[in-house]
């Protein structure tokens, strides 16, 4: 110890001996240690000025409001993916493209496509146009006048029915 240190010894058991009698009782040094622990806390407060408590309160801020956001976030990319989800399962919900929409196909069954109707249309048009001079043919009234060649077709096609246009 140096000289400086060794000088000190005394002073502070001279402060801690309150009654003068050479020793130091247990609460004396009870009560000592708690106005050094008061002294190093009220220290401590010292250094933390208004500064440091502006600081600390921005962090807080800040952290809060990030939380607040990715919360947020979080969110609003659920919707996102459960609105993509809807699109994709119904894309005629989605108006905004015409291209590349899917155009539903129903499905082929075998026992279905058995039971069809068909419908033939056949129709007679005369080689001249210039002969439209309408006759009552019992069936249909037209303009035209049949002439022997509606017969070639009947001839040639014997599943038509007789219908002229």
């Amino acid at each position: 110890m140096d000289g400086h240190a060794a000088g000190d010894i005394p002073e502070a058991f001279n402060l801690l001996d309150t009654d003068h009698s050479g020793t130091i009782d247990m609460d004396e040094l009870a009560a000592f240690k708690i106005d050094v622990m008061y002294d190093v806390e009220s220290y401590l407060h010292k250094q933390i000025d208004d500064s440091w408590i502006a600081l600390l309160v921005i962090a807080i801020l800040i952290l809060i409001s990030s939380i607040i956001t990715i919360t947020v976030l979080c969110l609003l990319w659920r919707r996102h993916q459960q609105r993509i989800q809807v699109t994709n399962e119904n894309p005629f919900l989605n108006n905004k493209s015409n291209r590349n929409r899917p155009l539903p196909v129903q499905q082929f069954n075998h026992c279905q496509s058995r039971l069809y109707e068909t419908q033939k249309l056949q129709v007679f048009i005369p080689p001249s146009m210039d002969d439209t001079t309408e006759r009552s043919l019992d069936e249909i009234h037209t303009r035209f006048k049949p002439r022997n060649d509606s017969q070639y077709v009947h001839q040639f096609c014997p599943s038509t029915s007789k219908a002229y246009f």
